[in-house]
């Protein structure tokens, strides 16, 4: 993780609590293009308080400093054996680890020592190993996250209190989707307070909209109008979220309004094609036309997963707007 020597707020765990879970997803490069990328379907997690332990007790590797122009800003990483095969756990000892590789039985021998750091064996003898799968570290890892059972719509309204923007933001968007009494009201009051942070405003007016409440739909239209491109973009995708009429409308004017920044029609674009519906075709086929690349980009992705999903022939609209 980046890590600032100078600035705490670009501290590695700047915002975590030690509650906080990090995920870990292989990914690979599938093709030439800079987005030909595909993702392992093992995901791997560990938590905040164990890096920030590992991190507290020197056992982690850190990078030179960039230099004071770059806020002295440096990586850290917790050292870690991953396997490059599938295979079988034959052997486990305090300084390595073996495992026999399903391909050809070949054994692989890791050592578990990263420099002075040692690190601990997270598979025993007999286990099954996967590509790509941490099987030593200086942390715990788990494929799988430990559920302690189900919050209540109280504990989400309480944490609407907490001093943590994490915490509200996370209480905010679990409200947005529990259909109750309670949560509006609650809700509303975080849309109200203006010395609120805009993305937790954005996820509570979401869970207005969501309720059928004028206030939430109301705000996002105002946040579309923000001065700051990234509350504007913010207020796009929340919209993108909300499977509504109402939503597929607004897209639909901001994707067609050319005094909107590029981006944000571009951001417009792909909201839609999150939405999936047959009626943004012919704004999306409109818009493809435009010389700003980002929007014909996204516009065409829009109407592929439109396509796809609804089974719209979309290839006349494609003639009539050319020929127009």
């Amino acid at each position: 993780m980046s890590h600032s020597l100078s600035d705490p707020e670009r501290g590695w765990d700047k915002g975590l609590a030690d509650r906080d879970v990090v995920a870990l997803s292989l990914c690979a490069q599938s093709g030439e293009r800079p987005v030909d990328w595909q993702a392992s379907e093992l995901i791997q997690f560990t938590s905040a308080a164990e890096l920030r332990k590992a991190y507290a007790e020197k056992r982690v590797v850190l990078t030179k400093p960039k230099g004071a122009q770059e806020g002295f800003e440096l990586r850290v990483t917790w050292p870690a054996v991953v396997a490059r095969s599938d295979g079988l756990v034959s052997a486990v000892s305090d300084s390595r680890l073996q495992f026999r590789r399903s391909a050809d039985s070949r054994a692989i021998s890791l050592a578990l020592k990263r420099g002075d750091i040692s690190l601990m064996p997270l598979v025993q003898v007999g286990d099954p190993v996967r590509v790509g799968q941490i099987i030593a570290s200086v942390v715990p890892v788990s494929s799988a996250i430990p559920c302690v059972g189900t919050s209540a719509e109280s504990s989400f309204i309480q944490m609407l209190g907490s001093s943590s923007v994490a915490d509200r933001y996370t209480a905010a968007k679990a409200l947005s989707h529990i259909q109750s009494t309670g949560s509006p009201q609650a809700l509303l009051s975080r849309l109200n307070d203006e010395d609120e942070h805009i993305y937790v405003r954005l996820e509570a007016a979401a869970g207005l909209a969501r309720a059928g409440l004028t206030a939430g739909m109301e705000f996002i239209h105002r946040a579309l109008a923000d001065q700051y491109l990234e509350h504007r973009l913010e207020a796009i995708i929340i919209l993108g979220e909300i499977r509504s009429p109402e939503s597929v409308e607004t897209l639909t004017a901001v994707l067609l309004d050319a005094n909107q920044h590029a981006e944000i029609r571009a951001g417009a674009a792909w909201a839609l094609g999150e939405l999936q519906q047959q009626s943004s075709v012919d704004a999306l086929v409109q818009v493809f036309l435009e010389l700003a690349e980002p929007i014909r980009i996204e516009a065409a992705r829009a109407l592929r997963k439109i396509a796809a999903t609804t089974g719209a022939d979309i290839s006349a609209s494609f003639a009539a707007a050319q020929d127009a």
